[in-house]
């Protein structure tokens, strides 16, 4: 059976994930997590794969891409020139791609945006897991993910995730995981 996807993703109350191609607040402790969870793996001899749009490509800035101990791979329709990262067609491209004996030294392939790249995920029913942190204060955003989790996934405990309120910069959030239910 092909393994599935993990997403993460950081989100306000209304839904917001960006503005003008940018996290619209700054959560160093928050994007430690993203890096601890997309960069961690059980088996040293594996590494993970991070899978984008190329909106979210074009918005890292360029000493951080790609992003580094990951295959990364980059969603467009049309043909990219990309240093660094494996350019894929589709959604599914990646899918096969990423379960293919080429990449069987990827352990947790994780989608990490924009909006359109999570919202497909989840209506095509290629994600089991979702680690979404709730940031409990709207910001200014442009960019929205319309996820409705209330269909197939439920709330779990992942042990390796913290469960308190975390607090930054004057703002809380809360890192919550949710699974596929079969």
């Amino acid at each position: 059976m092909a393994k599935k996807f993990s997403m993460i993703l950081a989100k306000t109350p209304s839904n917001g994930i960006g503005f003008k191609g940018q996290l619209p607040w700054s959560l160093k402790k928050e994007l430690g997590y993203f890096q601890k969870m997309t960069k961690g793996v059980k088996d040293p001899s594996k590494q993970n794969a991070v899978v984008m749009g190329r909106l979210t490509w074009e918005s890292m800035p360029d000493g951080f891409k790609p992003l580094k101990n990951r295959l990364n791979i980059v969603l467009s329709s049309k043909k990219l020139s990309l240093n660094g990262a494996l350019h894929c067609f589709s959604l599914e491209d990646a899918h096969r791609s990423l379960n293919s004996e080429e990449y069987s030294n990827i352990e947790t392939s994780w989608i990490i945006g924009g909006a359109r790249v999570y919202e497909e995920t989840v209506r095509k029913g290629l994600c089991d897991r979702i680690y979404m942190t709730h940031i409990e204060e709207d910001f200014e955003c442009d960019t929205f993910v319309n996820l409705d989790l209330s269909k197939g996934f439920k709330e779990i405990v992942d042990p390796v995730v913290p469960q308190d309120v975390q607090e930054e910069n004057g703002v809380k959030y809360v890192f919550k995981v949710y699974e596929k239910v079969e």
